[in-house]
């Protein structure tokens, strides 16, 4: 007869047996950990898709500023969120995030929201294209809240240059020394900037030197004023949220700013940069648009730079 067949495991020595057994129990709770992770995405990726769209909105929101919603079904299905700010108002002022020239990256990135309550605004939107970030996926993007990044555009706070770059597309607003906002004033008597892309120019759509894709549907981000320079207006689209908002090209978005008053208007960072808040209460920021960093909703991207209003309660 033949000798019996030996038992696997009891034929290794008992360490190595122990740690099969350890790193097949170790196996099971990664496979049951994977199981619960894959719910939870499942699931969020259906609340996710299946998120109601708001209604329709106008408020005023503090004096002399007055924002609205509206709700776009498409296609592409879109919302645009428009604040139009009366410079005539008591208390209204713009400031730019401040940066330090003496810096090689004169920035620390931060949220808006962050920007907002830090400045003591009462709304703020992302400004200036910047450098360096990228964005590979929830988890691996740059710039993370702290980190140094320096803008592509002329831009001032307080009085101090800290980027000087400028492009024959680049279009930068200029705040007077009286707090009055232009397109045209000379930069050296501007004491905040802040720039971006060339979108209405004296009542023309003006996108053709635009380094980006003009019609492809993206979350976007505009500042514009009226012909007399009596109004401001900000402009946020949401986008990448698919069912809910995928965003405007730069030529209908430039429509959206034509159609609310503007007379000229420029384009600011957009993608997943865009947002717009507004204060909530002391020590609080209210999201009015939807920012989508990473493609996740309500999730907003550390930028380099922001423009912010500040004004009087109603």
């Amino acid at each position: 007869m033949g000798s019996p067949v030996p038992n696997a495991v009891d034929d290794v020595p008992a360490p190595v047996s122990r740690l099969a057994r350890s790193l097949g129990r170790a196996a099971r709770a990664l496979g049951a950990i994977a199981l619960v992770v894959l719910a939870c995405v499942l699931l969020g990726a259906a609340a996710y898709l299946a998120r109601p769209r708001p209604a329709p909105a106008r408020e005023a929101l503090f004096r002399g500023v007055m924002y609205t919603r509206e709700v776009r079904e498409g296609p592409p299905p879109s919302i645009v969120h428009t604040v139009t700010v009366d410079l005539d108002a008591p208390g209204v002022a713009l400031l730019v995030t401040p940066g330090d020239p003496a810096r090689s990256l004169p920035l620390d990135a931060r949220t808006t929201s962050a920007f907002l309550l830090e400045s003591h605004a009462q709304i703020a939107v992302n400004g200036d294209f910047f450098t360096p970030w990228y964005s590979n996926h929830a988890l691996d993007f740059y710039p993370h809240v702290g980190d140094p990044v320096e803008v592509d555009g002329y831009a001032a706070a307080g009085g101090v240059v800290y980027s000087r770059k400028t492009s024959p597309a680049t279009r930068t607003l200029r705040v007077s020394r009286a707090g009055r906002p232009s397109l045209t004033l000379p930069l050296e008597q501007a004491v905040h900037a802040i720039s971006g892309e060339a979108l209405l120019d004296a009542g023309v759509v003006a996108v053709a030197g635009s380094r980006r894709d003009p019609d492809a549907p993206l979350p976007r981000t505009a500042v514009g004023l009226d012909r007399e320079e009596r109004r401001l207006f900000l402009f946020v689209v949401d986008g990448r949220q698919a069912g809910y908002s995928e965003g405007v090209g730069l030529r209908a978005l430039a429509a959206i700013a034509l159609a609310a008053g503007a007379w000229n208007a420029i384009n600011l960072d957009g993608g997943g940069s865009s947002a717009l808040v507004a204060e909530a209460g002391p020590g609080r920021a209210r999201q009015l648009s939807s920012p989508a960093h990473t493609r996740i909703p309500r999730r907003e991207r550390p930028v380099a730079n922001h423009l912010g209003v500040q004004a009087s309660p109603l």
